[in-house]
């Protein structure tokens, strides 16, 4: 899930720890890779340029003089260095890249250097591309004053999944009822998973009333695919209601092994 509290990931060269000795490393290894970006909130987005999406042309309406020759790669090179080498200036600029591998990789440089502001999210949530409006809610996890629930909405599902998950992280419980009715109705599996993982992670911290309707989402969840059950035996086992611990043990002779092995571990019961 692409994917609630236990989403961790590795992000492009600029905002990923290490040491500035590394970097050189790092941007040769940017340079052999292809664009793969992974779907899970796991494994959360890694978007480096592909071989065929780089031209120099268009790049000469890029506003700042010294970057209008620049390729893609070279522009997305740029940003990464400019993370490592505390060039906040050269980040901010590479934000107004015509290239939305430039913008996603100036976000993560001026995430690694700390200096990613609400303004930037902002305005990046609002970007016409969805791959740097799936990094720009990613990054909000950490700023609260940033609502994503716009993005609940977003015509594409990787924006939508990866929304739900930074709400989850943001402890958002005023988007609840709009992740009830993503976990419930969305026709993209992930962005199910996504929403049912986000309103486990925000049972703990809902009004009864919230936690009421949280806990019918996920036993309806428990009719879902097997991720998603899986997801929403997490979130049951935290309620001491008759029916969430009744769908807990239940879920022990589900038909998904991984499913029967959760609900065995959670409970201290040994499953085959």
């Amino acid at each position: 899930m692409r994917k609630s509290s236990a989403y961790q990931g590795t992000q492009l060269g600029a905002d990923k720890p290490g040491k500035q000795g590394n970097l050189q490393k790092n941007v040769f290894v940017a340079q052999d890779l292809g664009h793969h970006k992974f779907r899970s909130v796991f494994n959360s987005w890694r978007l480096i340029p592909h071989d065929t999406g780089f031209s120099s042309s268009g790049s000469g309406s890029f506003l700042f003089a010294e970057h209008h020759k620049l390729t893609e790669r070279e522009l997305c090179l740029k940003a990464i260095t400019a993370g490592y080498l505390g060039d906040s200036e050269t980040a901010e600029q590479l934000l107004l890249s015509p290239y939305e591998t430039v913008r996603i990789a100036a976000l993560g440089a001026l995430h690694r250097l700390t200096l990613l502001t609400p303004t930037h999210l902002r305005s990046a949530l609002k970007d016409s591309s969805p791959s740097v409006r799936c990094r720009s809610a990613e990054l909000s996890t950490s700023h609260k004053s940033v609502i994503l629930s716009t993005l609940l909405s977003d015509s594409n599902s990787d924006v939508v999944e990866m929304a739900a998950f930074a709400i989850g992280e943001q402890e958002d419980t005023s988007s609840i009822d709009l992740l009830i009715d993503i976990a419930s109705q969305h026709v993209d599996d992930l962005c199910r998973e996504s929403a049912v993982a986000a309103l486990s992670a925000l049972s703990v911290f809902a009004t009864p009333d919230d936690k009421s309707s949280i806990s019918v989402a996920l036993l309806a969840a428990m009719s879902d695919k097997p991720q998603i059950r899986r997801r929403a035996i997490l979130g049951l086992f935290q309620f001491d209601t008759e029916n969430a611990q009744y769908a807990v043990r239940a879920a022990l002779d589900d038909h998904d092994r991984q499913v029967r092995s959760l609900a065995g571990d959670l409970l201290g019961v040994q499953v085959d």
